[in-house]
């Protein structure tokens, strides 16, 4: 009785370590694993994304009214039935590679068609000399149009996490109506925004947009309302409550 309980405490260690080493083991192989399966999850929504609003040093718009001030909107007022340059800034929170970036107004079915806004071309503003416009008949290669209005642009570009990348277009608004916008990375996952953007189109366009721009505490941007022949009707400048 004494030898056999000497026997198994002398092999308790030997026991225990290779347990231990087993768990060890195991708990590397499975790592490659975790960390695949956490990237995934965060290619499920890999950017961040706003609406700018440059200063009127920078650009000048017809549909808000500017100031010298830099602003970043989540919801856009514009007017229906009118056409307007857009740029949207998003931020990867992630580092990946994508192969298709897509985006428009509205769910990817047929339901709205005729009354959302939609996409006619892509625009440069960084660019001053040059070709500012890239659509699908100028570039069908890497442009196009699918059924549900959504643009694509099949161009592969690595994002790196934390930097700003900017995107513009020319865009077409139609009916009155609340638009979701929405845009979309191919990457290992197809991935959406974290945030949510939309597009109100009113008529007339007098909305004020809430700014998000860091620092712009109560911060809004006033819509600028277009009336017949190329009249304005002035607005309040830009501001904080």
């Amino acid at each position: 009785m004494t030898s056999l309980l000497g026997q198994l405490t002398s092999e308790l260690p030997w026991t225990i370590g290779g347990a231990i080493a087993a768990a060890i083991a195991a708990a590397a192989a499975a790592t490659p694993l975790v960390q695949s399966y956490r990237r995934r999850r965060k290619l499920k929504t890999p950017c961040k994304a706003w609406f700018a609003i440059p200063s009127s040093g920078q650009r000048i718009l017809d549909y808000v009214v500017q100031d010298s001030n830099e602003h970043y909107v989540e919801e856009l007022t514009l007017s229906s039935l009118s056409e307007f340059e857009i740029e949207i800034l998003y931020r990867p929170t992630i580092d990946f590679t994508t192969s298709v970036i897509y985006f428009g107004c509205g769910k990817q079915d047929y339901n709205d068609l005729e009354a959302k806004p939609v996409i006619k071309f892509l625009c440069n503003f960084f660019v001053q000399r040059g070709n500012k416009e890239e659509s699908a008949e100028s570039h069908p290669d890497a442009n196009s149009t699918d059924r549900h209005k959504y643009y694509h642009i099949r161009r592969q570009k690595n994002l790196a996490r934390g930097e700003t990348y900017p995107v513009g277009f020319r865009i077409q608004t139609r009916e009155v109506g609340e638009y979701d916008f929405h845009m979309c990375f191919v990457s290992e996952e197809v991935g959406e925004l974290t945030n949510k953007l939309l597009i109100r189109v009113e008529d007339p366009a007098v909305g004020k947009m809430r700014c998000i721009y860091p620092g712009h505490t109560r911060c809004l941007v006033q819509a600028r309302l277009q009336l017949p022949n190329g009249l304005e009707k002035p607005e309040p400048q830009t501001g904080r409550l």
